[in-house]
């Protein structure tokens, strides 16, 4: 009875510990738990790295703007002063004379190209020692480079240039930009100013292409329409024999006071980053012998309705003539057009496609 009694006891302590084994939890994971796990891991850190970027960028955007309010208020001071400024003409002098003498003015103080610097204009001249002031101080800055600056950024150099030896400033706007700022990207001795992604930002005084057009250059039916670009441009309107330019009447030159240039519009300097993509494409006047240089041609079918067109060489001193329809008359560049530049402008980078729409500048206080 004993002895049956033990076995049987022995019997369930047996089960029950078979039982208590088969129960327990097991000691890792499997493979399929592993990659829900990683894939988890893979997700959340792609968002975090997203949301990062993201910040990233919009500092970068916020940055550039902020440099490019504080050229912008420097230059805006100068320029206004042109409104009032007395030109050295004798007592009796014509309106255009004025005018032509003015602008002349503008060209020597507010360049955007070396040639500016360097050369003579009609008016100014060395034989006459009448050279202003801001000219002379910049043609010792560019005697005192290291090296003949090139003239791939030039207008960059020019726009450090008129702020740092020229103007100045005021020492609150020029303290908030750091040494990172500033740089020499094509190392030819002259200095640029820096947008966040450290590409040189640019400048054109006369920007005669950047106008405000409401056809865009992507829908519109012509490749000569160059859509809408800025806030203080003006727009293009429809004239007779298919052309379309920019309102003259409205929108006419502020410092041509008589109304001595009928096709003088109005114009303010433009100042540039490339954005995001570290591609301008914004024509700038550099490449003076491509044949692909676009001309101020607001005609929808590429100026074969136009039997002639304006003189406006005083707001681009590289203009040309052509001949064919347009006979002798001399043709100024889209100086600020949007264009797809080619390797001979842009080095590498030139990409087959039109990519100025992340640019900022200080025509317009957002990107389209």
């Amino acid at each position: 009875m004993r002895a049956s009694l033990s076995s049987d006891m022995r019997g369930r302590q047996r089960r029950r510990g078979r039982s208590g084994r088969s129960s327990s939890p097991r000691g890792g994971f499997t493979l399929v738990e592993m990659i829900a796990v990683a894939v988890i891991i893979a997700i959340l850190a792609s968002t975090v790295m997203f949301a990062v970027s993201n910040a990233r960028s919009a500092g970068q955007i916020a940055a550039t703007k902020a440099k490019i309010a504080i050229l912008d208020a420097i230059i805006s001071r100068h320029w206004q002063t042109y409104q009032t400024r007395r030109v050295p003409l004798a007592s009796g002098a014509d309106s255009a004379t004025r005018l032509s003498v003015l602008r002349q003015l503008m060209r020597m103080e507010m360049p955007d190209r070396w040639t500016e610097v360097t050369e003579d204009t009609a008016f100014f001249t060395a034989d006459a020692n009448n050279y202003p002031a801001l000219n002379l101080a910049y043609k010792s800055y560019r005697s005192n480079l290291p090296s003949t600056p090139s003239e791939r950024f030039q207008n960059a150099e020019c726009l450090y240039m008129i702020v740092m030896i020229g103007l100045a400033g005021r020492d609150n706007e020029l303290k908030v930009l750091r040494e990172s700022d500033v740089g020499d990207v094509d190392g030819d001795g002259a200095k640029e100013f820096l947008d966040a992604w450290g590409t040189p930002i640019r400048f054109l005084r006369w920007p005669v292409g950047f106008v405000d057009d409401p056809v865009h250059d992507d829908s519109a039916s012509s490749s000569h329409r160059i859509g809408r670009l800025s806030d203080v441009m003006p727009p293009i309107i429809n004239g007779s024999g298919g052309t379309c330019w920019p309102d003259t009447v409205e929108h006419h030159d502020p410092f041509d006071v008589m109304r001595v240039d009928a096709v003088a519009f109005r114009v303010y300097p433009l100042i540039y980053s490339a954005g995001p993509d570290k591609i301008f494409d914004v024509y700038s006047g550099v490449d003076d012998v491509n044949a692909d240089t676009p001309f101020v041609d607001f005609s929808e079918d590429g100026g074969s309705t136009m039997q002639s067109a304006p003189s406006c060489t005083t707001y681009d001193p590289l203009a040309k003539e052509s001949g064919g329809d347009w006979g002798a008359n001399e043709h100024p560049r889209y100086s600020g057009r949007p264009k797809n530049l080619n390797s001979a402008i842009e080095g590498n980078q030139a990409n087959d496609t039109l990519d100025h729409r992340d640019n900022i500048h200080n025509h317009i206080k957002s990107t389209e």
